[in-house]
């Protein structure tokens, strides 16, 4: 069984599956569309491939998203989210749209991102990342004073971007995973700051987090395009925003408890 991927170079992988010839199987953890080379280049030499992605033939097995924030006992420590925002203060929100950081040039996350370049938003990522977003000038404001993620000071993250996101209207969430079942704290720090979250990630997501999708998160996905998702955020009543608000506040401390 091989677990990947990795930063050793594929020669090593390959390398290594040519010794044998049979029940080879490899267990992919993040969406091969992320690392699509090495999925081209490794495919060809497993028996089976299990992984987030579904792909309806007898090669791939599809299993649950794997996020190591969740199962890591280091990083558990946000708990109950004690430091949420519990009353809605619609007059702090002075600004319209934000993005959950972003720290990996991803094309499919990039794409998303682009499409609402010409809006009111402010863009967060990390250093690395400015290659990728100095073309939006003074909209990209740099990564939050983000430490550097290690053990113990994940909450001081979710504080963070609390103490940024609650001046903003909308949070658009884009996942680093699309696939089932592919849900990271990129959402449930957002359910924090009493902002409405605008998500491009798993699919199907009302099937996972009925409660929250229903009047509440919006998925981004179920528009038709750009334009109609952005004239309903910029159309959307104040007497829908709280209500879906509310929701969110509603159900989140039971989301709150699979991810702290």
């Amino acid at each position: 069984i091989l677990i990947c991927p990795g930063k050793r170079p594929l020669n090593q992988f390959i390398t290594y599956l040519d010794k044998f010839n049979k029940n080879r199987f490899l267990v992919f953890f993040v969406n091969p569309a992320n690392h699509i080379q090495f999925y081209n280049t490794i495919i060809n030499k497993c028996d089976k491939i299990f992984t987030p992605k579904i792909v309806n033939d007898k090669k791939h097995i599809w299993i649950p998203y794997f996020h190591y924030l969740c199962m890591d006992e280091k990083y558990i420590c946000n708990k109950d989210y004690s430091f949420k925002i519990n009353n809605l203060n619609l007059k702090e929100k002075t600004k319209f749209m934000c993005n959950n950081p972003i720290s990996t040039p991803y094309k499919q996350l990039l794409k998303i991102l682009d499409k609402f370049k010409d809006e009111d938003i402010h863009i967060y990522g990390g250093k690395n990342m400015y290659p990728y977003f100095k073309k939006y000038g003074e909209k990209f404001k740099g990564n939050m004073n983000f430490i550097k993620m290690k053990a113990g000071h994940y909450k001081e993250k979710s504080l963070n971007k609390t103490a940024v996101f609650k001046e903003y209207k909308y949070i658009l969430v884009i996942e680093n995973c699309f696939e089932y079942g592919g849900f990271t704290e990129k959402l449930i720090d957002c359910l924090g700051c009493l902002s409405l979250p605008v998500y491009f990630g798993a699919k199907n997501p009302e099937k996972i987090m009925p409660e929250l999708f229903k009047n509440g998160v919006i998925n981004g996905f179920n528009f038709k395009n750009d334009d109609e998702l952005i004239k309903y955020l910029k159309n959307m009543s104040e007497k829908e925003y709280i209500s879906r608000i509310n929701t969110i506040k509603k159900y989140r401390d039971h989301y709150f408890s699979y991810f702290g």
